[in-house]
């Protein structure tokens, strides 16, 4: 009995870990076996320690991050690194004062969940404190457009094990679109191994990918190729190494179409200050409300 609940976790855990990885062409412009980057070409990218996750700073007071990194964890002594080019060597350590996850997020329990529960994978990530913007210290801007009926080039920055055996932050440039094989679903994005031995790895994990200047979506797990066709087989699969492989599909969590959930509880949770792009929109749907109560001001008084 103990065992098997042991082995249950160990399970849960490697579900829950694995982070989604990204391949390319150009084996030095990736994540696990990628360049080196300093912290002010990637400002936003946020460490948090000890559990080993990468977030992305969204505004003075909140980090978007994956919502897997923070299953059965202790965050008592959980701490937002922030302004590092090495994950060990920071310039602000805030401690975090409480983690909202999406109300429609659930952890993996059946290899059934594994692709279904990426649509939701978004945890907010609140300080203790408001953070100081600095030169290496910056909001990252969410996209709010929808996906566009083809691939983009778009970028991710993390702490992850990479095979320089370093805690440097590390960049990739990779295609993502919505072709995900059997994984179909507007919540998710997905970039599919193009070989070269590359990919992001444990430590990227929540890492928020850039896509032509902007947060679009969030890195969430690896789905072996075979997963369509025969799940117990990705199931061994998904027990033996997971970085660097190319018969992975890598899935992200979309931001904008979890856009509503994320927007509205930042506003009712007091961040108020938000991108210009963020209240533009806030701006035409208040317009659009005031034309609405206009009119049936005008119909009841006739």
């Amino acid at each position: 009995m103990i065992f098997t609940k042991f082995y249950y976790k160990i399970t849960v855990f490697l579900f829950n870990f694995f982070v989604l990885t990204v391949k390319g062409k150009e084996y030095e412009n990736r994540t696990y076996a990628g360049k080196e980057i300093s912290i002010y070409s990637s400002p936003y990218t946020v460490f948090l320690t000890p559990i080993g996750c990468t977030g992305a700073l969204i505004h003075e007071e909140w980090i978007l991050s994956a919502g897997h990194c923070f299953l059965g964890q202790d965050i008592s002594e959980l701490y937002a690194a922030l302004g590092a080019s090495d994950s060990k060597k920071a310039r602000y350590y805030i401690k975090v004062d409480t983690i909202f996850f999406n109300p429609h997020f659930r952890e993996v329990k059946t290899l059934s969940d594994l692709a279904l529960l990426a649509r939701y994978d978004m945890a907010l990530v609140k300080l203790i404190r408001p953070i100081t913007l600095a030169r290496d210290v910056q909001i990252l801007e969410l996209e709010t457009q929808y996906w566009p009926n083809q691939r983009r080039l778009c970028k991710l920055a993390g702490y992850g094990i990479n095979t320089f055996s370093d805690t440097k932050l590390r960049s990739s440039q990779f295609y993502l679109s919505t072709n995900c094989g059997c994984v179909t679903n507007y919540n998710i994005l997905c970039a599919d191994a193009f070989g070269g031995g590359d990919s992001p790895c444990y430590g990227d994990s929540g890492g928020i990918v850039v896509c032509d200047g902007k947060g679009t979506a969030i890195t969430s797990r690896g789905i072996p190729h075979i997963y369509c066709t025969d799940k117990s087989a990705a199931a061994k699969e998904l027990r033996g190494q997971v970085c660097g492989q190319t018969n992975f599909y890598y899935v992200f969590t979309h931001i904008r179409s979890n856009f509503f959930w994320l927007k509205n509880f930042l506003t009712k949770n007091g961040a108020s200050k938000l991108t210009n792009n963020c209240l533009q929109f806030y701006l035409i749907l208040i317009g659009l409300q005031m034309g609405f109560l206009l009119t049936g001001l005008t119909y009841l008084n006739g």
